[in-house]
């Protein structure tokens, strides 16, 4: 069996393309691919990542990436977003061969063509895309294979005729393609040259059209070369036409493709990069399960490493397959041969020839496609996987769950969180296809396209050791290697080391390696490991010989030696850390004299793994005399800590030989005899005599020095404080403490701080004692044994009225008398502010002093002149006397009105009215300018009378003119006068109106009608208004009553003048004949004037009827005197009727009204329009 050398795509993590739980509602272009739901079946992607989909109801949408937009998309949109997608193909709503286009959009661009039924997807290498259409939903034949041109998108047929199946063997096989038959083509595969392969299903054939730049290298089996290939003809190159297999394993393996194989359902193909053919070719039995299994039909070139592994299944190559003809690649294995895979793993983990596709269905359709290395890629959807045979031929699952016994729809499965590694989740796979960068996408049955990402690659970055190399006992090293994928680094460590962590931790001496490894995951594939070297140099040790001694005529002692510069916690003692002893010699011997001699040490048998004895240091041996000598060295008395400094010890030895001191322990320092004592303890001095001459060394005498520990004073602060501030003891400044000793300080001794007591919150002044404690003070452990806290001094805390300063609010030092002026003032004290006054000025209800609450009083500038306020505190216990601050004002008059009384009218022509004027009123809206303080119009405030003038006469037209007030006798010593002009208004004459209602009269013959007249004053008109007719017509008469009107002058409460009314009656005759005499026509004329005569001296008289009783004869007499006239009249006229003549005629109706001033008449008129019938 040959090994398993993995090859092709590496599945990393899989996530939803188009579709997915987040698909919602209705489809619209520029969505984001994963919110739509889209039933996709093809995928194709061309060179800049777009990815085309394809649905078998016939539309075709594109995913945009970004980069240049292809034209059947700017077809649809001039701009569109990269990542959205848009639909650019089945927009019309009319089926290929179903009405509409009989063409179905030949030569028209992508957007305007119909379709049928897509069942394949193709894009060539100059991004020209291919689809296979079927038939329509009412079985109508389609059977084409059309291109889709890149750079214009319009679509051309390329093989096939529109709407015409095969019906017979005579597909038009060698003819041209356009001239062929297909019958529901299911697959189209474009070579490396161009040229198109088609599945032509129900034809049972695998065709291909040479359209590519050399023909296709399987046309050489059927004699067909590039010298007779014709561009644009069709051939077949596997399978017989109608020549249906049904049973695996009776199909012609190992035949010739073309003469003697016949095919099964052939629902996929692909095409390697030596013109192999691989087909998925399924057998769907009537009933049971079917079965799907890869054939190849050579071409001829290389072989397949599929292929071979078929023909050769020990290894080798000794059986060669031959030019033309097909055979089984996967499946032959099996017992029974060809069988579907009825439970999982389905032959994944081990060669093509045991796998098995197609699950428990009777459609078991799979679905192929190659890489440029040869590893097949097959959908096997009934398995619910996409699995992948590599050049090894080992077969595996890339995506999806391999199998056959999963719940047939992928909503119904616990599916783990997206994106996964693409074999955790489950699939319903449908086609595949790659993109150039390598992603792989699936079309899945539950309207989901899916992305599956290659595993990508890392590496790793590990820096080499610096310094290398390192000393035995080096700190432990941090190993820094970092992973592209920042995934963790594994480290593994050879030689003398091992791993904390990251950590190396070098144990020994030699070379360390250490290997990096990152194992990948489902993301990224395991790096290649790294490895580093580190050497590891001995470290260095010193041998130093002991001093030693002996007594003369002794034999020399056993010399030792102290071993230094160890490393990693080892020590001299520690075991197996070196070997072996130093070698010593002296140039001493037993007779030697009583002298120093050299200790010389060497190497010896001293061996160690880990270091090299660098040096050795010489010791020294001395040899001493025996006879036996004392020292007398007397106690020493106890001392103080700085009491004393320095000490001159002495001591005697019975040899009469000098003593020599040393210090054992303790706070001093010693030099010869002097010892200065530098801190608190017990000094601890031995006096020797190491002898001389026939003297051995005495025996050494040691006395104890106590020496005492000095006390430290601590002395409180003495602190002021102002009244008022809240005693913070901890703010006090830190307490004196006495008593150090030498070049100590307090900073050297002690730690902490004093602890004080004292009054507290804020005490009344006064004196307080700060009583001082230890608190936290503490000797610093250098200092314990030399100091001790000793008495302590109570400081002092002196509470200090405080000072009082008064703040008193400015305002302007300008004022004006009469004026209340708030004075606002406080202290900082909080205590009631004293106000007093120089000047004309008083303090309002005589309130001079602030209270808690109220801080302002009120100044009232009694006077012109100047006022200073003083505000002032005179202090108490606690706080004192505040300066008093003052403010002074200027006081000036305050300004007082003079003004007119009321603004007047008058009518032209009349005198104008007596004037009155209006003092300190306030006459100007919103300023000052009336009386103040009280103040009213009496002589001890203002004297005098104003002049009030004004410019209008009684000629004077109407208009306005001012009153203007000027001082005329007018004094007053607080106050300046402002004037202000009141208004004269002149209005022009009053006059009226005449108004008739109705405005016209129709009079019938014998009879009177009347109207109503009506006055209307205008402009206040003031008089008496008298009424009379004009002239009227011959035997008319006309009365108006009353005649006189009468007008105050007055309005009504809504401002409009009282109006006046009264009736005017015209009554026209109807006379009776009573001769017949003649008459001109003068006489015709006087007859006519002397009624209306007679009727103006009626309305007269009825006018005045009421001025006496007696005037009623006068009416009398004048109407006896009127009917004579008419009589004579009548007589001196012809013999008609003294009637009103039938006509129409106008009545003037005349208004006479006097004026106010009576130097003058007012009139009005008004034309009344009669008609006599």
């Amino acid at each position: 069996m040959p090994a398993d050398v993995p090859s092709g795509f590496a599945p990393g993590l899989i996530n939803y393309f188009v579709g997915g739980p987040n698909a919602g509602g209705v489809y619209s272009d520029g969505s984001i691919p994963t919110q739509v739901s889209v039933p996709a079946d093809y995928a194709v992607a061309d060179s800049k990542g777009n990815v085309y989909l394809a649905t078998q109801s016939g539309q075709i949408y594109i995913v945009y990436a970004g980069n240049k937009v292809p034209q059947a998309l700017k077809n649809i949109t001039a701009t569109p977003q990269a990542g959205d997608i848009y639909q650019i193909a089945g927009l019309t709503n009319a089926n290929c061969l179903e009405g509409g286009d009989p063409t179905c959009g030949e030569n028209q661009p992508l957007n305007m063509v119909q379709f049928g039924s897509i069942n394949g997807l193709a894009i060539d290498s100059s991004d020209n895309l291919y689809y296979a259409d079927e038939t329509t939903p009412d079985g109508t034949a389609v059977d084409v294979v059309r291109r889709v041109d890149a750079t214009t998108s319009i679509v051309t047929t390329v093989a096939g005729q529109l709407g015409v199946a095969s019906i017979s063997t005579d597909i038009g096989d060698g003819g041209p393609a356009a001239a062929a038959t297909l019958l529901y083509p299911t697959d189209i595969k474009i070579d490396q040259y161009g040229n198109i392969f088609i599945d032509d299903s129900l034809d049972d054939v695998i065709r291909v059209v040479y359209s590519g730049s050399q023909p296709p290298p399987l046309l050489s089996a059927e004699g067909i070369t590039a010298g007779n290939a014709q561009k644009g003809f069709i051939y077949s190159v596997a399978g017989q036409v109608f020549g249906y297999c049904q049973t695996s394993g009776t199909c012609g393996d190992g035949t010739s493709a073309t003469s003697s194989a016949t095919l099964g359902i052939q629902p996929s193909i692909a095409v390697d990069a030596a013109g192999n053919l691989f087909i998925a070719d399924a057998i769907s039995p009537v009933s049971g399960s079917g079965s799907s299994y890869i054939r190849i039909v050579y071409a001829g070139g290389a072989v397949p490493p599929l292929l071979n592994l078929a023909l050769n299944p020990a290894g080798g190559n000794t059986v060669a397959p031959a030019k033309g003809f097909i055979y089984a690649a996967t499946g032959y294995g099996l017992s029974p041969q060809f069988t579907n895979c009825s439970l999982a793993p389905c032959g994944d983990g081990g060669l093509a020839a045991a796998a098995a596709f197609g699950g428990l269905t009777t459609d078991p359709s799979i679905f192929v496609s190659l890489d440029s290395l040869g590893n097949l890629y097959i959908s096997d959807s009934t398995d619910y996987a996409v699995r992948k045979i590599d050049t090894s031929g080992y077969v595996s699952t890339i995506a999806g769950i391999d199998d056959p016994n999963q719940i047939s729809s992928t909503s119904n499965l616990s599916a783990p969180p997206i994106p996964s590694p693409a074999t955790s989740v489950p699939i319903e796979p449908f086609t595949i296809a790659f993109d150039q960068q390598n992603n792989l996408y699936i079309t899945d049955s539950q309207d989901i396209v899916w992305q599956v990402a290659p595993i990508q690659p890392q590496t790793i970055d590990f820096p080499d050791f610096d310094p290398n190399p390192v000393t035995y006992g080096v700190n432990p090293i941090t190993l820094a290697a970092t992973a592209t994928s920042s995934l963790p680094i594994t480290y593994t460590v050879t030689g003398p080391a091992h791993l904390n962590g990251t950590q190396l931790l070098v144990t020994g001496v030699g070379t360390v390696s250490v290997t990096a490894t990152q194992a990948g995951n489902s993301q990224y594939a395991a790096a290649v490991s790294v490895t580093k070297t580190l050497t590891v140099d001995p470290a260095s040790l010193i041998v130093t010989a002991n001093n030693a001694s002996k007594e003369l005529g002794q034999p020399n002692p056993a010399f030792s030696a102290t071993i230094s510069g160890f490393v990693n916690g080892e020590t001299q003692a520690s075991t197996g850390v070196y070997s072996g002893t130093p070698a010593f010699s002296t140039t001493a011997t037993t007779n030697s004299p009583i002298a120093t001699y050299p200790i010389t040490v060497s190497l010896g048998t001293l061996a160690a793994a880990n270091y090299t004895f660098a040096s050795f240091v010489p010791g020294t041996l001395t040899v001493t005399g025996n006879t036996v000598q004392s020292i007398v060295f007397a106690a020493l008395p106890a001392i103080t800590y700085g009491q004393v400094f320095t000490l001159n010890l002495s001591a005697t030895a019975s040899s009469g030989l000098p003593v020599s001191f040393q210090l054992i322990s303790g706070p001093g320092k010693l030099t010869g005899s002097t010892l200065t004592v530098i801190g608190g303890g017990t000094i601890v001095i031995t006096a020797s005599q190491e002898g001389g001459g026939q003297y051995a060394a005495a025996t050494p005498v040691t006395r104890n020095l106590v020496v005492n520990p000095a006390p430290l004073t601590i002395t409180g602060p003495s602190v002021t404080l102002p009244y008022g501030t809240t005693v913070n003891p901890s703010s006090f400044p830190a307490a004196v403490i006495t008593g150090f000793v030498g070049s100590d300080t307090q900073a050297s001794v002690l730690t902490g701080s004093a602890q004080y007591t004292t009054a507290t919150g804020t005490p009344n002044a006064g004196t307080y004692p700060i009583t001082v404690g230890v608190g936290t003070l503490a000797l610093l452990p250098g200092a314990a044994s030399s100091y001790v806290f000793g008495p302590t001094v109570s400081g002092s805390l002196v509470i200090s009225p405080t000072p009082q300063t008064i703040s008193l609010n400015p305002v302007s030092s300008s004022q004006i008398y009469g004026n209340f002026v708030p004075l606002t003032a406080a202290s900082n004290s909080g205590l009631p502010i004293t106000f007093t006054v120089t000047g004309p000025g008083y303090y309002y209800n005589g309130l001079n002093v602030t209270s808690s609450g109220n801080n302002t009083v009120q100044l009232v500038m009694s006077g012109v002149g100047t006022v200073i306020a003083t505000a002032t505190q005179s202090g108490n216990g606690n706080f004192g006397p505040a300066a008093p601050v003052s403010q002074t004002f200027t006081v000036g008059p305050a300004p007082l009105d003079i003004g007119v009384a009321q603004n007047y009218s008058r009518e032209q022509g009349a005198p104008n009215p007596v004037f009155q004027p209006a003092i300190g009123a306030g006459i100007l809206p919103g300023q000052p300018g009336g009386f103040v303080n009280g103040d009213s119009d009496i002589p001890s405030v203002i004297s005098g009378i104003p002049l009030l003038t004004t410019t209008a006469t009684e000629s004077s037209p109407p208009g306005t003119y001012p009153i203007v007030p000027s001082q005329g006798t007018l004094a007053a010593a607080n106050y300046y006068f402002v004037f202000v002009n009141g208004q004269l208004t002149v209005t022009p004459p009053g006059s009226f109106t005449i108004s008739a209602a109705p405005p016209a009269l129709t009079v019938p013959t014998g009879l009177s009608r009347q109207a109503t007249i009506t006055l209307t004053p205008l402009n206040l008109y003031q008089g008496t208004v008298t009424l009379g007719c004009g002239q009227v017509p011959a035997n008319v008469t006309c009365v108006i009553s009353p005649a006189t009107y009468v007008f105050p002058g007055s309005q009504t409460i809504n401002g409009t003048e009282n109006s006046a009314q009264g009736t005017i009656t015209i009554t026209a005759s109807g006379a009776t004949v009573v001769g017949s005499l003649a008459r001109n026509n003068s006489i015709s004329s006087a007859t006519f004037v002397i009624p209306g005569t007679f009727a103006g001296l009626l309305l007269v008289f009825a006018r005045r009827k009421a001025a006496s009783k007696s005037s009623i004869w006068g009416v009398i007499a004048f109407l006896a005197l009127g009917a004579s006239m008419l009589a004579v009249t009548s007589c001196g006229g012809s013999s008609k009727m003294l009637s009103a003549a039938p006509g129409s005629a106008t009545v003037m109706i005349t208004g006479n009204g006097t004026t106010v001033g009576g130097n003058g008449t007012v009139t009005a008129s008004l034309p009344l329009s009669v008609t006599i019938q």
